[in-house]
């Protein structure tokens, strides 16, 4: 089991990724729940599971809606291991 926190690129909402390499799993993408961003793709050979654990500002969340390019200014941010 492997434990990271994510930071969704778009609205800044924290998740609490878990994943599992001994449970296969679908294909697939998941969206933050917050703003829609794609957050992650996965590709199904492990089972990965969020758990939203910082809500964004609504300031940050009206920003993403109108800034098209934010994503592209933001990647994905992974931080491995711990808080």
């Amino acid at each position: 089991m492997k434990m990271d926190d994510v930071t969704c690129s778009s609205c800044d909402a924290g998740f609490r990724r878990v994943e599992l390499a001994f449970e296969p799993s679908a294909r697939g993408e998941y969206r933050c729940p917050v703003c829609g961003e794609v957050v992650e793709k996965f590709d199904g050979r492990t089972l990965i599971a969020y758990r939203l654990t910082i809500q964004p500002s609504a300031r940050r969340i009206e920003r993403a809606g109108t800034d098209t390019h934010e994503t592209a200014r933001h990647p994905l941010r992974v931080r491995v291991g711990g808080r």
